[in-house]
């Protein structure tokens, strides 16, 4: 048996967290965190195979493009990574990818274009 690739997913809203849970738990091994602090655990006990990160992190000053980096600082094949954000600002896609992320989806997410990228 083939193991699901590990994505780990990085939301600080439950709701959303939830939503993209219900898209991808078949096809893949989720693994959740809703706080940078999280996210920083599980980059360094993990191997993962893609990112989904929201680029808005609550009130804290580290946001998506801070994870990214860190996380292929040590995880380099992480790919494809994905941003996310409910922000209409094209300035934040733009940033989005010039620093790394491989796709940025405005929120609500469409499952058929999440798991496009993923493949």
């Amino acid at each position: 048996m083939i193991a699901k690739p590990k994505i780990l997913i990085i939301e600080d809203d439950p709701i959303n967290m939830l939503i993209i849970t219900e898209m991808l738990k078949n096809e893949f091994t989720l693994f959740h965190a809703l706080s940078y602090e999280v996210a920083l655990e599980l980059i360094h006990n993990i191997k993962f195979n893609h990112l989904i990160v929201d680029y808005y992190l609550g009130n804290n000053e580290k946001n998506g493009i801070d994870i990214l980096k860190l996380l292929l600082k040590t995880q380099p094949d992480c790919k494809p990574n994905i941003g996310i954000s409910s922000s209409i600002r094209n300035d934040d896609k733009t940033n989005m990818i010039q620093n790394g992320f491989d796709y940025f989806f405005q929120k609500p997410l469409d499952k058929s274009k999440i798991l496009s990228a993923l493949k």
